[in-house]
């Protein structure tokens, strides 16, 4: 059947050169004619047609007077089948109509298959008998050690944990455990059954559904660990602002020790309560009962007292926030169970009536950067105005009554309180050190599926 458009050019061309040239066209012109015709036919006679038949729902591809009959998919739009052999629709369309041929499928004798995956299996078994084959652990980073410290301690302590923790990264163990995952889906183009060496893997646990579960536990993990990396960066941040505050002070104060007795770190236990004071200055001016506070060191806010008491944070675009513990209350409270304490203990040494002698609270900002706003009466200052505050008040104290009190009070302190910290970078070590050589265990479990490939191939060219 020769397509309505071919005839059509052929009629065109051969009227287009009557019209031209005459009845009587030049050789040149009978040649131009003469050429494009042949060359026409020649197409007409190599040109791939595909033709429908709807009484059979198939295509015939017929090139010169070969002729085949191939399945047509009557989703595809029969009117958008190129008929051009050179169109690369077409090249593409033909792909899917006419499929490569099928490889025929080989046989593989199970007794080969059964004998492989159990001389792998042995061998695997002998090679790791002391390494335990489920792949999961149980982690759950509350089970950390506890520790305990004094603040001062745990500086050290909390600095060196988050060295160690920023040292682990369980992200590549994670890209090794995806990596085991997708190797459990080789490349198996010559088609040799998997079942019998799955099976050997599965007795250990090992299969996709594991694998992936346990990827995500190592994601999970690493999201722990980060979190844990936060906290203990908080937690530094708070116990070394307030450790690197007292230590400014107490240089401060000890250039003055000639002049008075200062109890640094004073821990009591008054009628079963611990009350710790930071410092405690006892001289002829009186009890001077010292609270160390290192708010914002780094100017981000400054701080306000109110009248009543209250102690709030200011923030640069007016918003107040009050200090989470009621800093005037506690010292109160502080101050009225120390003085009735030494007073107690004053009058039972001595045997007789001995005057009452309030303590005196001092609030100290031990920086130099925080703006402070006080409207109340009560002392609050920076460690360099400590000195001059007690200096220009009245003596009320004898030399021999400055050491009576200050022997009371080192009597009956107590080592400083010891605050629990998590280890976590040791509990971490342990753990990624057991998924280290279980990954270990896993990747070399996932290469004996094409040692076994390899080995069955061989064994069955015998």
């Amino acid at each position: 059947m020769v397509p309505v458009l071919s005839v059509a050019f052929f009629f065109i061309s051969t009227l287009f050169v009557m019209l031209f040239f005459g009845d009587d066209p030049s050789q040149l012109t009978k040649m131009i004619w003469f050429g494009l015709n042949i060359a026409y036919l020649i197409h007409l006679l190599f040109a791939r047609k595909i033709v429908y038949n709807p009484k059979t729902n198939k295509h015939t591809d017929t090139v010169l007077k070969r002729k085949r009959e191939i399945t047509y998919s009557p989703e595809i739009n029969r009117s958008l089948m190129p008929k051009n052999e050179f169109s690369e629709s077409y090249k593409e369309i033909k792909k899917d109509l006419i499929p490569e041929p099928v490889k025929p499928k080989r046989h593989y004798s199970p007794d080969v298959l059964k004998n492989e995956a159990n001389n792998l299996k042995n061998t695997f078994v002998e090679n790791h008998w002391d390494i335990p084959f489920y792949p999961f652990v149980s982690v759950n980073i509350d089970k950390a050690k506890e520790v305990k410290f004094t603040n001062d301690d745990a500086v050290e302590f909390l600095e060196k944990e988050l060295e160690s923790l920023k040292q682990m990264n369980f992200k590549k163990l994670e890209s090794k455990a995806r990596k085991a995952l997708r190797s459990l889906t080789p490349n198996n183009e010559v088609g040799v059954p998997l079942e019998e060496i799955e099976s050997v893997l599965k007795e250990f646990s090992i299969d996709k559904t594991a694998l992936a579960i346990f990827s995500d536990e190592i994601e999970q993990l690493q999201t722990s660990l980060n979190e844990t990396i936060q906290q203990t960066e908080k937690d530094l941040a708070i116990v070394g602002s307030g450790v690197r505050g007292e230590q400014r002070v107490n240089e401060e104060l000890g250039m003055y020790d000639y002049i008075w007795e200062r109890l640094s770190s004073a821990r009591l236990n008054i009628n079963g309560q611990s009350v710790e004071t930071d410092n405690i200055i006892i001289s002829t001016k009186g009890i001077y009962s010292l609270e160390v506070k290192n708010y914002a060191q780094s100017g981000s806010y400054s701080i306000r007292v109110t009248k009543d008491g209250q102690w709030l944070k200011v923030f640069p675009n007016g918003n107040e926030e009050p200090i989470e513990k009621s800093v005037t209350s506690q010292m109160n409270r502080h101050i009225a169970l120390k003085q009735k304490f030494v007073f107690d203990e004053w009058q039972k040494n001595k045997g007789q009536d001995v005057p009452f002698i309030p303590f005196q609270p001092v609030f100290v900002i031990a920086n130099e950067t925080v703006r402070i706003e006080n409207e109340t009466d009560l002392p609050v200052m920076r460690a360099s105005q400590i000195y001059h505050h007690i200096m220009k008040q009245p003596d009320i104290l004898t030399k021999e009554q400055v050491s009576e009190i200050t022997q009371i009070i080192k009597r009956n302190m107590l080592p400083l309180n010891k605050y629990g910290y998590k280890e976590y970078s040791t509990y971490l070590q342990n753990i990624e050190k057991e998924l280290n050589s279980r990954e270990k265990l896993l990747s070399e479990a996932v290469e004996l599926i094409p040692t076994y490939i390899e080995n069955v191939l061989q064994k069955s060219k015998q």
